[in-house]
């Protein structure tokens, strides 16, 4: 966590304490993806942040929006989009796998 943490600005650390808040009260996994963890690695001041959780983020994006009074600007049931800092929150790829008959 220090990692990270020592990468990101006030606010950036702001979103990811209050995200991680919420997703214990809303009981759900995310995931930090993307370009944060691309700048993290290289050594980069991180630009923004894209999340990814399974389900719809709908509830966790109006729950920030609530409770954190973090400005939502774009949000559906695959997608919510913030202003400050710049941050997305995208659902996990749905779809099921076919089983394959065993090799004999």
């Amino acid at each position: 966590m220090f990692m990270l943490e020592s990468h990101l600005s006030q606010s950036q650390n702001f979103v990811i304490s209050e995200v991680q808040r919420m997703m214990a009260k809303l009981q759900v996994n995310v995931f930090l993806t993307g370009g944060a963890l691309r700048d993290m690695l290289v050594g980069l001041p991180v630009r923004d942040l894209n999340f990814t959780l399974e389900g719809s983020p709908f509830r966790l994006v109006k729950a920030l929006e609530k409770e954190a009074g973090i400005r939502v600007v774009n949000s559906d049931d695959r997608v919510g989009c913030f202003s400050t800092p710049p941050m997305g929150f995208l659902t996990s790829r749905c779809g099921s796998l076919e089983l394959l008959p065993a090799i004999p």
